[in-house]
């Protein structure tokens, strides 16, 4: 009978030119985490030899946003609402008073990250903004966007979170193509971390 065998990489080991040659991997098992199981390291460690490495970016939901928030996703209305498409797919939801974030939706990686090819992504997106009509059709009209938009900043700047909206998207773009000469890049993998490139678009802004 076979064994099956968790593990996960740990980093890409180079040949002399540069060029992958395989990867470290960490042996690991598995651990309950509340109502979830999670893998959990042994620092045990081998060499699994290979011809080409492709990353494979794998995402959480910015748990620092404030909203609830649960095993790398935000928390979601589990009720089905009977509509179609069901409000309950995208409305915020409160597993501790049992309520619905009034006026709080939830879309693409917001909703599930890492998921979502172009037909899906499109799709959700579709959705989503027929729950919302759906749900300012019961609103008085008027024009709030901008006392909205401000507030919502406020409170993620609150939250040391960090918004980034078009102009600072528009910095961070015109940083990437001027770093043409570094040599730690591979294609349109630029940089690193999250925190390398909101100090550039902070450094945009100033």
């Amino acid at each position: 009978m076979g064994s099956n065998v968790l593990a996960s990489p740990k980093r890409i080991l180079v040949d002399g030119r540069h060029q992958g040659g395989g990867l470290e991997m960490e042996d690991n098992k598995l651990e309950p985490k509340g109502n979830d199981t999670v893998a959990v390291g042994l620092k045990q460690y081998y060499e699994f030899p290979c011809d080409a490495v492709v990353f494979a970016v794998g995402d959480k939901v910015d748990e620092t946003v404030g909203l609830p928030y649960k095993s790398g996703m935000f928390v979601t209305n589990p009720n089905n609402t009977g509509n179609d498409p069901d409000d309950a797919l995208f409305q915020a939801y409160n597993e501790t008073t049992g309520t619905i974030l009034d006026g709080v939706f939830l879309a693409g990686w917001a909703r599930k990250a890492s998921e979502g090819l172009v037909g899906i992504a499109k799709r959700d997106g579709d959705w989503c903004a027929e729950v919302v009509s759906r749900y300012l059709a019961t609103k008085p009209p008027g024009n709030q966007s901008k006392v909205v938009l401000d507030k919502l900043k406020t409170i993620l700047n609150n939250r040391k979170s960090h918004p980034v909206d078009v102009k600072n998207l528009r910095a961070l773009e015109a940083a990437e193509k001027a770093h043409t000469s570094a040599t730690d890049c591979i294609g349109e993998f630029k940089y690193a971390s999250n925190q390398d490139m909101i100090g550039l678009i902070e450094r945009g802004k100033a």
